[in-house]
């Protein structure tokens, strides 16, 4: 058994084979480590303009209602921004304050406030994003503050539901790899650079 596992691990092609699996897990778990930390600096950047803006607005304000949704807005915010700095994964609290949010911004389109200079999403985006997150705090799941948090699970969900095609991909990288092994040991292209 020994031997025939030696065997299979110091065969050339084998080899070629399990250097590419490995060079391909070691790029995507690098890309979901720079898309991770994109994803939450981007989502700092939202919450501090929001801050800044409904600091701003609370000011400006016409009536009492508008003050109070900016007054709203303006806790919101920084609670996320302090969330969104803390890299772990998020409990209850994470989602109330994101349930919170959404629940303002779908407030703000019913009653015409101006959003549209830091939350670019639709309002069909955050009633779909609202289920979801009112599903995660029913069973008590927590959530990750990056879909890209470069965990084992995650990597494994991301390519099989997500990236499918990656999938296809590197089961056909591995078997051109291993075409490519097989004539190599024959020595066809050897015979076919002589000739």
């Amino acid at each position: 058994m020994m031997y025939e596992l030696k065997k299979f691990i110091f065969n050339k092609r084998n080899a070629g084979v399990f250097g590419f699996l490995v060079f391909f897990l070691i790029c995507f778990i690098g890309y979901n480590v720079y898309m991770d930390k994109h994803y939450n600096e981007s989502q700092i950047k939202i919450y501090q303009k929001a801050y800044r803006v409904s600091e701003n607005r609370m000011d400006e304000a016409g009536s009492e209602e508008e003050s109070e949704f900016w007054e709203k807005v303006y806790r919101n915010a920084s609670g996320l921004i302090r969330f969104y700095y803390n890299s772990e994964n998020k409990t209850d609290e994470f989602i109330e304050s994101k349930l919170g949010w959404n629940h303002l911004m779908l407030q703000a389109n019913n009653e015409g406030y101006i959003i549209n200079d830091f939350e670019k999403r639709d309002v069909q985006t955050l009633q779909n994003e609202t289920k979801q997150l009112k599903y995660l705090k029913k069973n008590h799941i927590e959530m990750l503050n990056s879909p890209y948090e470069p965990n084992t699970f995650n990597i494994f969900n991301e390519l099989f539901n997500q990236k499918l095609y990656l999938v296809v991909m590197l089961i056909l990288c591995i078997l051109l790899c291993d075409i490519f092994g097989l004539e190599m040991e024959s020595g066809f292209y050897k015979n076919l650079y002589v000739s």
